[in-house]
């Protein structure tokens, strides 16, 4: 019950709000949240590797995820599709 009531108890409004792109040529495409292990992965698309690199930058620099990682990065005639991996600080 403690520990449920931890979860609950989560930032989750400060972990999304760090998530939000502050460039509009990145769009999120998935979130998978484990609030146990505090394990983060988003995919999104990006007009270039570079935009994607600076949202995995950015992440980091919000201070709400630790550890994180460019894990995957597709580039695709159109768009780049990219995954990062995180930690959410507790």
């Amino acid at each position: 019950m403690i520990q449920q009531l931890a979860l609950i108890n989560r930032d989750w409004n400060g972990l999304l709000a760090s998530l939000v792109p502050a460039d509009a040529d990145i769009r999120l495409l998935t979130l998978d949240v484990d609030p146990v292990t505090g394990s983060v992965r988003v995919s999104a698309s990006a007009a270039t590797a570079a935009q994607a690199n600076d949202y995995t930058a950015l992440l980091q620099q919000r201070g709400q995820l630790r550890q994180v990682k460019l894990m995957a990065l597709d580039g695709q005639p159109q768009q780049t599709i990219f995954e990062v991996s995180a930690q959410w600080a507790p």
